[in-house]
């Protein structure tokens, strides 16, 4: 089966580190890596030692969030306006500084970077809600 790669929009880069291109289940790899400045094969690397230690799956949020705290980036609850309303990822690039790297979880079981103002990925999530979210405290 021949995959077609989406075409770029105002909030989306099709963006792929997977050194095999497989684009499913290393979603928060292939995000982790470009925030991070890294190899696909690092940030693996990086997950699965935090991950033996916790005792948890390397691609699990508490590990994601245990190795990027390691790594001096800080971790946000959930955006929503003052009503309560939850911020689609269009929504939350618009309000945010378009040069801010974010890693943030999107949709129900998904993880996407945010760099330069558009979601880098192998498909366009900005449609979908936003969850928590981690941008680099320095």
């Amino acid at each position: 089966m021949i995959r077609t790669i989406p075409k770029d929009t105002k909030y989306f880069h099709y963006y792929n580190s997977n050194p095999k291109g497989i684009r499913a289940g290393d979603c928060a790899i292939r995000a982790l890596s470009l925030a991070l400045n890294q190899t696909w094969d690092d940030t693996l690397q990086g997950l699965t030692e935090v991950a033996l230690k916790c005792k948890r799956s390397p691609t699990e949020t508490a590990t994601i969030a245990k190795y990027l705290n390691q790594k001096g980036w800080r971790k946000e609850l959930q955006p929503k306006y003052i009503d309560g309303t939850k911020y689609t990822g269009k929504q939350f690039i618009d309000a945010r500084l378009k040069s801010t790297v974010i890693i943030c979880k999107i949709g129900p079981h998904h993880i996407s970077v945010i760099y330069g103002g558009r979601f880098y990925d192998t498909w366009d999530p900005s449609d979908y809600t936003v969850g928590n979210y981690w941008w680099f405290n320095c």
